[in-house]
């Protein structure tokens, strides 16, 4: 398993939260405002996990932040125990995976300056990439 990936896991787990939200309105049997909320921020929630798993888009993990305020404010309007449990619990796991952060194994490129200098730049233990 590549270190990339290894420090990946908690993007990875947020893909699968969001496969959750997806499958939570038919699994737990709610409907309404939830099910709506869930299968809105579901989708989201999965795309952005699975992408902030790769180490040149691990900033993007931030994108859940939001996603986890509306699953921990709006459970106030679902009026049903089950739906805004499984919201608020699972917007707060979103939170912390988001903050939760391994690190970066690689650096990538250079960015334009590699055309003319023929160098990366240095990676976070100040080692020259090659």
């Amino acid at each position: 398993m590549s270190m990339s990936v290894r420090r990946a896991w908690p993007q990875l787990l947020v893909a699968v939260l969001g496969l959750w939200l997806m499958a939570a309105p038919a699994v737990l049997g709610f409907g309404g405002l939830a099910a709506t909320t869930h299968h809105v921020v579901g989708p989201v929630a999965a795309t952005v996990g699975f992408l902030a798993a790769w180490d040149h888009l691990r900033p993007l993990r931030w994108v859940t932040l939001p996603l986890s305020v509306v699953l921990v404010v709006l459970p106030f309007w679902f009026r049903e125990l089950v739906p805004a449990a499984n919201s608020a619990v699972v917007g707060l796991l979103l939170v912390g995976f988001a903050v939760l952060d391994r690190g970066v194994a690689e650096t990538y490129g250079g960015g334009w300056s590699v055309l003319w200098t023929g160098t990366t730049e240095s990676d976070s233990d100040g080692n020259r990439a090659a």
